[in-house]
């Protein structure tokens, strides 16, 4: 990809960066919480400014990125199977997350994923499915006091 081209992606994402951020101002706020810290909106404008600063980045490194050859390109091939496997596992998760709840369907569908995507290292492959389910489920839980369905198991 050519330098125009990657400028020109990085403007359309800043485009779609903008049109996020103006939808998010629809979003409604609980009465009474239009002056807290974190609403509803919050997480949206966010994601809008980091978007942003990411094309911004783009659309500058665009023109220091050194130019790959044509043959090396051409000769790359996409790995059909690896990609329709990710599908399925992302299928699957939407399936099984009310069925297993969210820690273990999630923890099931990052362990997938990077086992996919050829990571074999029991260790680092176990730390990185569970740590972000559980530390996640543990902050929406106690510090958030938003419920999630933890195990799947009826009642909790």
């Amino acid at each position: 990809m050519n330098a125009f081209s990657e400028r020109l992606m990085a403007l359309a994402f800043v485009a779609f960066c903008l049109f996020y951020g103006l939808s998010a101002t629809t979003i409604d706020v609980f009465p009474g919480r239009e002056h807290e810290l974190i609403t509803s909106r919050s997480f949206p404008y966010g994601l809008t400014v980091i978007g942003l600063l990411c094309a911004l980045y783009i659309a500058v490194k665009a023109g220091a990125a050194v130019e790959v050859e044509e043959e090396q390109v051409v000769g790359r091939r996409l790995d059909w199977l690896r990609f329709a496997a990710l599908i399925a596992v992302s299928l699957a998760y939407g399936f099984l997350l009310e069925r297993l709840g969210f820690v273990v369907s999630t923890a099931a569908f990052l362990a997938a994923g990077m086992w996919v995507m050829g990571e074999r290292r029991w260790v680092r492959l176990t730390a990185a499915a569970l740590i972000p389910p559980l530390a996640f489920w543990v902050l929406l839980e106690f510090a958030l006091d938003i419920h999630l369905p933890s195990l799947g198991w009826p009642g909790t």
